[in-house]
């Protein structure tokens, strides 16, 4: 008996270190994530920021999209107020978040499982909250500082309510709506709670005011239609499509067809899981928390679909709605996996670790290739290139004064260009004393070429190998050789590798410069030392 009790500890142990993998793996992801912000973060701040930086309570309280998000709108102001605007700030912050949620559903479990399934079950919300599929929530901060306090102040209220705590649960729940419309399906949840575990008639009815009062408040404050107009007809089959989707896309995020069949299986299971606790009510031992947790996660797959279905059938499928499927699945292996013996509750959490990592890299590799691009949107924002940051990610030019005054990244004391060496915007180099890099096919493994006119503005784009290797670094100079502007390198370019006939896959670069620039030169740095990139014209 004694062997087997520490045996069990082992796997426990193992299983816990298990959880942290995912975790980790996480954070380094952040950390390789550009520090300049993406999508909607400049809208949030023009929202939350008056054109001298300082807070403006009357966009804090605006509705975005139909959504009232004073607190992660709050948020984006205070980072940039006080941290610098950065986005690997905002990816630490979501890691945290998620990183809660996971303990939170982990003390959701039912009472009286071992240490070794319960360890099991952490390790699969772990891998499920931290899978590549979830990388956008992560790499692209605001995009989970937008999501994941609702999700975690929904999740808590359901724990206070599990506990008998109303008053705290209520006020959790006013918290998550704060954060985004899609806790508006957290009080039917409370409610349930509430009437599983048999309390007053008035636990029972109180969340479902509230409820009531908050719709009824939207319906009067919120613009009348917040959904993008349907580019082609659409019909129930599209809703149902779209909505299963969301439920089933952490199993295929790129095959709607694949992600209607999971999403649909898992809505299944999560209604069984509702019907179970209803004919079991008076059961001793029943737990309300999950069947309420179950419901909450099918009435947000139902109100983001009846939104957002005219955005087109593979709107379920956007990344930024992969916690709801995480939150889903996590729910129906709490409830069903518990059933199973040790051995076998183990090999299938294992077996799901698995499955989102193997699903997901196709995925995860398109957020990392968008991060390259804020190189050229930061050197925009500092030029005034006003066409092309406005054009990328739709950037409105309002933010610009928002920036400057708060002194906010790109416009922070910190920003750089990264070459390694020291030439920054406004530095003077001389044009006669840097070697020209030889046009394609090149020799020696060097060869670069300029495949648009070099002119202010405008993305200027190209690639550039120096002895076999890609640069470290473009830069755009004027006929003086003063350096104005910059951009992004290891921009994939899989021609190459033909073209060229170097193993140099990402040897691209992408470039802007100063409004008013009509001849340059395009430089680049590779091995610590200039080179020039033939090609372009005037």
């Amino acid at each position: 008996m004694a062997e087997d009790t520490q045996r069990e500890l082992w796997q426990a142990r193992a299983l816990r270190l298990l959880a942290v993998l995912p975790l980790i793996g996480m954070l380094i992801e952040v950390a390789r994530a550009p520090r300049m912000h993406f999508l909607d973060y400049w809208t949030f701040l023009v929202q939350a920021a008056k054109p001298d930086g300082s807070l403006d309570l009357g966009g804090l309280l605006a509705y975005h999209n139909g959504h009232p998000m004073i607190i992660p709108r709050l948020l984006f102001w205070l980072d940039a107020k006080y941290l610098g605007g950065s986005n690997q700030v905002f990816g630490l912050l979501t890691v945290l978040l998620s990183a809660i949620t996971v303990l939170v559903l982990h003390r959701l479990l039912p009472a009286g499982l071992s240490r070794v399934r319960r360890a099991a079950l952490l390790a699969a919300f772990s891998f499920l909250f931290f899978a590549p599929s979830m990388l956008d929530l992560y790499g692209i901060g605001m995009s989970g500082v937008s999501w994941l306090p609702a999700l975690l102040a929904g999740v808590l209220a359901l724990v206070a309510a599990r506990a008998g705590r109303t008053w705290v649960a209520l006020a959790l729940g006013l918290l998550a709506c704060l954060c985004h419309g899609t806790a508006f399906a957290l009080w039917p949840a409370l409610a349930l709670v509430a009437w599983l575990r048999g309390d007053r008639r008035w636990r029972t009815v109180l969340p479902l005011v509230i409820g009531v009062a908050v719709v009824v408040f939207w319906l009067v404050t919120a613009e009348s239609d917040a959904s993008p107009p349907a580019a082609s007809r659409i019909g129930p089959d599209s809703y149902v499509g779209v909505f299963a989707s969301l439920l089933g896309q952490l199993w295929s995020p790129h095959v709607d067809g694949l992600a209607y069949l999971t999403g649909a299986l898992t809505a299944a299971g999560l209604v069984l899981v509702l019907v179970t606790a209803i004919r079991t009510r008076r059961e001793p031992g029943a737990d309300p928390a999950l069947p309420a947790l179950a419901l909450f996660t099918l009435l947000v797959a139902v109100m983001i679909a009846y939104t957002r279905t005219s955005a087109g059938n593979t709107i379920g499928l956007s990344p930024r709605y992969a916690g709801i499927s995480a939150l889903a699945i996590c729910v129906l292996l709490a409830v069903l996996l518990p059933r199973l013996l040790p051995g076998a509750l183990t090999a299938v959490c294992l077996t799901v670790a698995l499955v989102t990592y193997a699903v997901a890299p196709g995925k995860a590799t398109q957020i990392r290739d968008s991060y390259t691009e804020q190189a050229v949107l930061a050197v925009a924002m500092r030029v005034g290139a006003v066409q092309t940051y406005e054009s990328s990610q739709s950037v409105p030019r309002a933010v610009l004064p928002r920036l400057t005054a708060l002194g906010t990244y790109p416009f922070s004391p910190d920003f750089t260009l990264g070459c390694g060496l020291p030439v920054e915007l406004g530095s003077t180099v001389d044009l006669a004393t840097i070697p020209v890099l030889p046009g394609p096919p090149g020799a020696g493994g060097s060869a670069g070429n300029v495949e648009t006119p070099i002119r202010g503005d405008t993305v200027i784009s190209g690639w550039a190998v120096v002895q076999g290797r890609r640069a470290d670094c473009v830069l755009v100079a004027d006929r003086d050789g003063r350096i104005v502007g910059g951009g992004a390198v290891g921009i994939g370019r899989p021609d190459l590798l033909t073209t060229l006939r170097v193993p140099e896959a990402r040897g691209g670069w992408h470039a802007v410069a100063k409004p008013d620039l009509t001849e340059g030169r395009i430089l680049v740095v590779a091995r610590g030392k200039l080179h020039q990139v033939p090609g372009g014209g005037k």
